[in-house]
Parts: C-alpha cells; structure tokens; sequence
C-alpha cells in the first residue's frame, strides 16, 4: 500500500488489536453509554464539568508577505481521535492550524476525549457560547441542535450549492439546507475473504444481483467446508450493521424508516422487518458461526482477520489494512428498493454553531478543508477516506480505491447512514438488543412481534420525542 500512509501499523503488533484500537466509533460510544450519553444530545441544561482536552498546538505564522492577510479567528472542538491510525487525527487538524493561518485564518483547536463530547457541545449550547466549529456526525442529533436553535445554515457561509455540489453524503438536509459539512467517510462495508471464496468455486461480483444470489455463494461456501460468515453478536455493534444493510435494500428513500418511526409504516412491510427474515434465514440455513451471539465485534473481527470466515461486516479502518489480494470489498447485495446503496456511510463532519463570534470565517475554514490539498492531506495522514468529490483517489490502495470507486460510482444509489433516520433512542434501545436477538436464534414470527410492540409502547411514551421526529421528518422532506 506504498504511497498511502504516513503512519503505518507498528511492525510485530497484532494487526486485528491494533485495528480495533480505532474501531470504538461516536455511535458505538453513545450505544455503550447505556443510553445516558444519548440523552444528553437532547438538551441539557447543566454547567460545562470541563473535562481534561488536549489545546490543538500553536498556530504556526503563516510566511512572511508584503500584504499580510488580516487575521481571523476560529475556535474548533473535535474529538476526531477515534478514526484514523491512532494519534492521527491531530496530527491532521496540526497540519490544519499550520496551512490556514497561511491564508489568515487562526485555528484554535481543542481536543476532545470522545466520551466527553456530548458533554461539551451541549454545555456549550445551553449557554450559547463556546467554539465556533464543533465536529460531529450528521444524525439525528444535527435535527436536535438546530431545534436548540445552537446550528446554523452553511449554504451561506461557504457560497451555497456550488461549492456544497461537491460534498459526498449529505443526505441529510433540514428545509432544503445543509447544516453539516462532511469530512471523513464513516463506512460500514460487506469484506470477503477473496481464497475461501475461490476454494469454493465462486467468482465475487463487484456486488451480489440479489440476496438470493449471495445466499446461494455462501451455500457453496459452507459445502466448501468453510464459515460462510462471521458474526460477533454479543455487544450489539455487528449484528446493528447486518440490520442496516438488510433494512437499505428495502428503501425507496432515505426517510421511509423515519415514515415506520413515526407509525405510518407496517410491521409487515420489508423496510421495517425484512432484516429480521434475513437474519434468520443466515442463522437457519447454517451460513453464520455457531457462537455468533457469544462473540464481541472485536473477536469476530480477530478471527475473520486471521482467515476465519468468508465474508464480514465490517468498518474501514479494519479494511484497509488487510492483506490484499487474500481480502476484498464487495457492495452490498441488490435489494429491491430504489435507495440500495452499495455500502452504508455517513458523512462525519463540522457544524457552525450560531453563537460564533465570526462565523464567515468558519465557513471559510469548511471551503478551505473541502480542497483538493486539504482532502489529500486528510487521507495521508489519518488513511480514512474524505467527502468530496474533488478527491484525488489515484494514490489509494488496492482496497480503499475499491471503496472509494463503490461509494462513488453515480450509476449506484447514493450511501447514506440508514440509521441516521430514526431516533436514536429507538436505534439503541430497541433494534441493537433486537439484532442481537436475531443472531441468537429467536423465531422470525416472535421477533417481528416484539418489535411492533415495543415501538408501539415507545411511540405512546414517548410524546414529546415523537413530536422531534415528526419535526425532522417534516423539515428533512421539505
């Protein structure tokens, strides 16, 4: 992968371990906290506690000239450290400070630890004073922060949809604006194992025609004598990625599932229930590890890594350091539904709070980040793939251009993060503990049950919540 990275994984160490340290992404965070750092994206009130942050290093003057630009100032909250090779994240967002203040922008960066986060942004926003740029993803927290009125419009402060044209994955867009600029591309992506394949006599598509057809591949897999796929249940995280993906090939839009949130969708209906048929349909036929609901993600991920299993879910940052030439990206199976995407992604980007003291000059630093040199800087240095079309791809590895071509390929639906779509509540709540449910085995029928029913009994207590969603799906389909 010459060309590709500034930092490579540390010779002698584990690769799948090493991998992991970095997998722990924001949603996982706010799934682990037990939904307490959940709640807190929803208004809290409370004084800021502070938490240990790391000042982003100082601001290297920009090199002398005859007219010196005149100097603006833009304070920046990110938690970044969870993506990218460890420690790379700010090692990017120095190299940042550096280049902007050559064009007479100041960035003064604070690094946050990423469980103190949600903390900080909604202490920041209970007082209306804080950092001008705070990163975070574009779910449906982004719809909860600009109802706390503490977000506002970047089509203004960046030169509107010629330059916002050019961002990837922005589905996202409240009464017709965008409201988070993407960054880095979150993915959740399907990865086989190119030689159990092959020893089975399959040929691997740049994605499956049908979920019958990839059921059929990983029939001849397990005839092979090889683990058609590889599940690690027990912590929720990877179960959650095999519902979404089986949800996307049921989607006409991005806000159907919003539409089965609110209860103007059926039970019956595939968007809402046909990852439960699906899941269990790889459980019945004996296509996924006969301890799948007793493993964590990272076991799972330990052992696919060490050539166990035909194919897993997975995120990129354990992709693309797997040997290649043994491992491949293959898109998502074809579903039925005219939004199925090739791979689930978010754009994980910056919002302009609208208590930022200059908030023309954030939105400049936002265009200065969307450029070419910028983007190809954020892949050398963190080795995650930036949201801009304007990307240079050609220096990507063999398995990240894999990616990368799959993502953006415009004769494919666009990725977006199907979750991002539903009220996290009911994400963590009720689907995580669901999907795990599945894997372990609980009749379809149950299944299908228990879930009408708890998202009957959260639609009925849950009022006020219920009031938000319509909100976002109102201003998201305006």
């Amino acid at each position: 992968m010459s060309g590709r990275r500034q930092n490579p994984v540390p010779a002698g160490s584990p690769r799948a371990s090493q991998i992991y340290r970095r997998l722990y992404t924001r949603r996982q965070i706010l799934k682990a906290g037990a939904l307490g750092t959940a709640g807190l994206l929803v208004g809290a009130c409370g004084e800021d506690e502070t938490p240990a942050t790391t000042a982003a290093p100082a601001t290297t003057a920009a090199p002398a000239t005859t007219a010196a630009p005149a100097r603006r100032t833009v304070p920046v909250l990110f938690d970044y450290g969870y993506a990218g090779i460890p420690g790379s994240m700010g090692q990017f967002w120095e190299e940042v400070t550096t280049r902007a203040a050559a064009e007479g922008i100041d960035v003064e960066g604070t690094e946050v630890a990423l469980e103190d986060l949600a903390i900080r942004i909604e202490a920041a926003h209970a007082a209306q004073a804080g950092p001008s740029i705070e990163t975070f993803y574009a779910n449906y927290s982004t719809y909860e922060f600009l109802e706390q009125g503490a977000i506002q419009p970047l089509d203004p402060l960046v030169g509107g949809d010629t330059e916002i044209d050019h961002w990837l994955f922005t589905s996202q867009r409240f009464n017709g604006m965008q409201y988070n600029s993407p960054l880095l591309a979150e993915i959740s992506m399907l990865v086989a194992n190119r030689d159990i394949f092959n020893n089975a006599g399959v040929d691997l598509p740049d994605r499956f025609a049908s979920w019958d057809d990839m059921i059929s591949a990983l029939q001849k897999v397990k005839a092979a004598g090889d683990v058609p796929v590889i599940i690690g249940s027990a912590d929720g995280f990877n179960s959650e990625k095999w519902v979404m993906a089986s949800e996307m090939g049921f989607l006409d839009r991005t806000t159907d599932l919003t539409e089965w949130n609110l209860g103007l969708r059926s039970i019956d209906e595939p968007l809402a229930s046909g990852w439960i048929d699906n899941i269990a349909q790889l459980r019945a036929d004996q296509l996924i590890n006969d301890d799948a609901d007793k493993i964590t993600e990272h076991q799972a991920l330990e052992r696919f890594t060490a050539g166990e299993g035909a194919m897993m879910m997975l995120y990129p940052g354990a992709v693309f350091a797997l040997e290649e030439g043994q491992f491949d990206v293959v898109g998502y199976w074809q579903g039925p539904g005219a939004a199925s995407a090739p791979m689930a992604v978010a754009g994980s980007g910056m919002v302009v709070t609208t208590f930022a003291e200059d908030a023309q000059a954030a939105g400049d630093l936002i265009a200065f980040l969307h450029r070419p040199d910028q983007l190809k800087l954020f892949n050398e240095v963190t080795s995650e793939l930036p949201c801009d079309d304007r990307f240079d791809a050609s220096g990507l590895g063999t398995l990240a251009s894999r990616t990368w071509g799959l993502i953006t390929d415009p004769n494919l639906p666009e990725p977006f993060w199907v979750h991002d779509f539903m009220h996290y509540d009911v994400i963590f709540s009720i689907i995580y503990p669901l999907g795990q449910e599945a894997v372990a085995g609980t009749p379809p029928d149950e299944l299908r049950q228990k879930y009408n029913e708890q998202m009957e009994a959260w639609r009925e207590g849950n009022e006020e919540a219920m009031g938000r969603v319509q909100g976002f799906y109102d201003a998201a389909t305006a």
